[in-house]
């Protein structure tokens, strides 16, 4: 997902926090609550200019004053997308947003699903915008066991320069 960078001066020009609610400046320098509500998804967009932009994005760049880093995305620690409180919102890499969804945090192991056809745990892993398919298997611990091998492989296959080191050759 790509998204268009904030700069956090020109962002304090239209927005403000007055304890901890978002303000909106108008043209005639007041300013006014900004009216919040969420999508279907339960985010709530705030149009910034000629853009949409999410509203726990705007809040995070407001309260740090600099723009989320390339390559990182904003999580909802408790997966309320409503809760848009600053120790609810942390930076993390999009494997690691995607590790804290709702079936994650209520038992489920990322990296395996249940194909009920098959009766079988399917499981795949995406790297950069593919999806690789790493198996079907009988239970969902050996799913799991072949996404954490292959996201390990791909960790350690990042961390050298360039990419060109195999995995098997790391020491």
């Amino acid at each position: 997902m790509h998204f268009l960078s904030l700069n956090p001066t020109e962002l304090h020009k239209t927005f403000r926090l007055n304890k901890d609610v978002l303000e909106r400046h108008l043209p005639t320098g007041k300013w006014r609550k900004v009216n919040i509500a969420p999508n279907a998804q339960g985010y709530t967009s705030i149009a910034y200019g000629e853009i949409n932009c999410r509203l726990h994005r705007i809040l995070w760049v407001l309260r740090n004053n600099k723009d989320v880093p390339k390559g990182m995305e904003i999580d909802h620690i408790d997966g309320d997308r409503s809760n848009n409180k600053a120790n609810n919102l942390r930076i993390v890499t999009r494997r690691e947003n995607q590790t804290n969804r709702l079936i994650h945090r209520q038992g489920r192991l990322p990296g395996g699903r249940y194909n009920k056809k098959d009766r079988k745990w399917k499981t795949s892993i995406r790297v950069g915008k593919k999806d690789i398919y790493l198996g079907s298997f009988d239970t969902e611990s050996e799913a799991v066991i072949a996404y954490q091998n292959a996201s390990k492989k791909i960790v350690a296959f990042a961390e050298e320069p360039y990419g060109r080191v195999p995995v098997e050759d790391k020491a």
